[in-house]
């Protein structure tokens, strides 16, 4: 049976809003599954992609050509009590990284919420490779390419649970429970991804920067 919409999904959905090409963003009807109490982003214009589990999920398209899939879910009982979230960020094809934050998890060694990156090999070889290099540097290139491709799975990133404070010094304690936390936290990470994914979109990666 659907309900109504939770404070805190309100204030998530507002600060998304800001960063999404249309306006026309708003939660799924919040659906009781099991324990929880759930929901997801949606818009009249979602598209869908599959994430690191092959599973399709809705997502918006941003203003700096990613997408984002955002879900939350809230204590059954207590539906003001956020028990997990989850931000998800794609290209036109292939989950990238993602944001998980499990308020119900007691394993001191998960840091919550924590970041998960997926590490898909995706290079094309196009005509600039016989152009910009000598055979023998691209015969090398190409063989890397080749190990990269078999070994791939040996080192799955997506793996590492890595804390994400994500520039957010100024929370000591990120417990989402707390609305005005999650809140603060939200407004400064969209803030700093937007950048971050606008500067790679615009400009490419420029290893003498890094």
């Amino acid at each position: 049976m659907a309900s109504k919409t939770p404070k805190s999904a309100s204030f998530c959905l507002a600060i998304i809003k800001k960063y999404t090409i249309n306006n026309d963003v708003f939660w799924n009807d919040f659906q009781c599954y099991r324990n929880v109490y759930k929901s997801e982003l949606n818009s009249c214009y979602a598209e869908t992609r599959k994430n690191a589990r092959g599973i399709a999920v809705p997502v918006v398209m941003l203003k700096n050509g990613y997408c984002i899939y955002f879900g939350m879910e809230f204590d059954r009982n207590k539906t003001s009590q956020l028990s997990t979230l989850s931000l998800q960020f794609y290209d036109e094809e292939n989950e990238l990284f993602r944001i998980d934050w499990d308020g119900n998890k007691k394993d001191n060694t998960i840091s919550q919420p924590h970041w998960h990156f997926h590490n898909e090999l995706h290079i094309s070889v196009d005509e600039r490779i016989y152009n910009d290099v000598y055979y023998s540097e691209y015969e090398s290139y190409y063989n890397y390419l080749e190990i990269a491709d078999q070994t791939k799975n040996k080192y799955d990133l997506g793996r590492i649970h890595f804390y994400a404070t994500y520039n957010n010094a100024k929370i000591e304690n990120l417990d989402f429970s707390d609305d005005k936390i999650l809140r603060a936290w939200l407004e400064l990470t969209m803030e700093n991804l937007n950048d971050q994914l606008s500067a790679i979109k615009n400009h490419g990666v420029n290893r003498d920067e890094t």
